[in-house]
């Protein structure tokens, strides 16, 4: 099995019974996310990987070792991607020092700005893709 494929299984096995607010399976999340980089030319397994597995360690029971079980780079790269609580957003935004890790939070941006319904939270997403932008 590629390590595309471990990381989309356990992306499945991860995000299984969680949904959107409009109901979508969560999954389907990570796919756009794949798919973005995809159509973007990025086809690096380890960044593809890291892009199924990005919202692991914040929103699922899925550990650290887990990730790491498949491939250290990607569990290193999903630490990265992961927000600490009490981490401002722009400190946590400069954190991410690799191009394709970065391309992988903008991604993730876009397709959260697709969902977000009040002014405020678009505003917010788009001021963060703006700034992730500006760095690449």
């Amino acid at each position: 099995m590629t390590l595309h494929e471990q990381a989309y299984k356990l992306a499945t096995l991860a995000h299984k019974g969680q949904y959107r607010r409009n109901g979508e399976e969560y999954i389907y999340h990570c796919e756009r996310v794949v798919q973005m980089l995809m159509s973007l030319w990025i086809t690096d397994e380890v960044i593809l990987a890291t892009a199924w597995l990005h919202d692991t360690l914040e929103d699922t029971s899925i550990s650290i070792s887990e990730i790491n079980n498949i491939s250290k780079d990607v569990a290193n790269n999903v630490l990265a991607l992961s927000r600490k609580e009490w981490q401002l957003y722009q400190d946590y935004i400069e954190s991410i020092k690799e191009k394709d890790i970065r391309m992988v939070k903008i991604c993730d941006i876009v397709d959260n700005l697709n969902w977000q319904t009040t002014h405020k939270q678009r505003q917010r997403y788009t001021q963060a893709l703006f700034y992730f932008a500006n760095l690449i």
